[in-house]
């Protein structure tokens, strides 16, 4: 699992720096929130994708911060 965490951050740095257009997170964003949009109502939704965008934020925070004292 960690591998996988690790491969992600590594691709989206990777996509920053070959294309540093930030319309590919807001397409993900969009998609995230039309999927919850079908599995929950207008208020949880709100709440719940504040949720993982913090979550989101923090892992990458936390990645970041592995990485540059590595």
């Amino acid at each position: 699992m960690t591998n996988i965490v690790l491969t992600c951050y590594i691709l989206q740095k990777f996509l920053h720096v070959v294309d540093n257009d930030e319309s590919l997170l807001d397409k993900m964003d969009r998609e995230l929130i039309e999927q919850h949009d079908n599995t929950r109502n207008t208020q949880q939704n709100k709440y719940a994708n504040r949720l993982d965008c913090n979550i989101r934020d923090q892992i990458v925070n936390h990645m970041s911060a592995d990485y540059e004292n590595k």
